[in-house]
């Protein structure tokens, strides 16, 4: 990755903890939380509205989690 680069981590959780891992700045948005291009009855906006970007992080990390969007 270049210096100074951001991801948006966006095809599933452990992508996020493998980018922070990696040293690189992430925006969470992972599909099987917040990916809402999909059919009502797929994703429940309970599971949606309980989602914690920072749980994603862990501990201390080489990168820094910056947020959470939904696609």
């Amino acid at each position: 990755m270049p210096e100074g680069a951001t991801v948006q981590a966006w095809q599933g959780s452990e992508r996020i903890t493998a980018a922070i891992e990696a040293g690189v700045d992430v925006i969470a948005s992972p599909q099987e939380w917040v990916y809402l291009n999909r059919q009502a009855n797929e994703l429940p906006m309970d599971r949606v509205a309980s989602f914690d970007p920072s749980a994603l992080a862990g501990g201390t990390r080489a990168g820094k989690l910056l947020g959470g969007e939904a696609p």
